[in-house]
């Protein structure tokens, strides 16, 4: 049995009996993973206010290989991202983002270019949260490339069926936001893109590149939000 020690986002968590914790979670030395917070929910635990699924995180755990529950050891917030957002549509996005995620990474599938993505988009919301949403269209876009199934934005208008169904006056900004660099900046959301239409359409083609029935929760909830406001005005 190894001792590991890496960063780490918390993806989801889940009681446990009467005082614990199951907690998957994303690390930068083991890919996602699944421990048992053992006795998290005390209101004395150490453990305690760490587990938080928008923060970075410094966590130390006993791993085997032949477990597929790891045990948590200890853990420490290295820096927390979107405190006190007030805009509905930002924190849906993150936390979209967390469920990709757990859909599509497999167990301890080590990935260091998909650990920094996560932590480059969060850093960009958290200081550009009024721009929240291209964050997590570069982010899908990035994610799809790294997975092994790039979108080849050039190729949509020659495809008659496709699974990837973009409008022709939102390629252009796709392909700004393919070749931006999120750490210098990232192009502003055109007046009137649907970040929740496009979003959910690229998740929608990873998963089925991928064979997987994916549904993410957050774009679907921010999906009929953006539908309702539009009906309204």
């Amino acid at each position: 049995m190894a001792i590991v020690q890496s960063r780490a986002f918390v993806i989801k968590t889940i009681p446990f009996q009467d005082t614990s914790l199951i907690v998957r979670m994303f690390t930068e030395s083991h890919g996602k993973v699944t421990l048992l917070a053992k006795g998290a929910r005390n209101l004395k635990s150490p453990y305690r206010g760490y587990l938080e699924s928008l923060s970075l995180l410094e966590v130390q755990f006993y791993f085997k290989p032949t477990r597929d529950i790891q045990t948590l050891s200890k853990i420490e917030t290295i820096r927390g991202f979107l405190y006190n957002c007030t805009e509905m549509r930002t924190t849906f996005l993150a936390t979209a983002m967390l469920e990709c995620l757990d859909k599509f990474i497999r167990d301890h599938h080590e990935d260091a270019p998909i650990f920094e993505l996560v932590l480059d988009t969060l850093d960009y919301m958290d200081t550009h949260r009024a721009n929240s949403a291209s964050a997590f269209i570069y982010f899908i876009l990035n994610l799809t490339t790294l997975m092994g199934y790039r979108i080849d934005l050039d190729s949509i208008k020659k495809t008659e069926r496709s699974i990837l169904s973009v409008p022709d006056n939102r390629l252009e900004f796709l392909k700004k936001i393919e070749d931006a660099d999120i750490r210098i900046g990232l192009p502003d959301l055109p007046e009137g893109f649907s970040v929740g239409g496009i979003a959910l359409s690229i998740v929608n083609y990873l998963a089925f590149q991928m064979d997987l029935p994916v549904k993410l929760k957050s774009l679907e909830i921010l999906s009929q939000i953006t539908q309702s406001n539009d009906r309204k005005e």
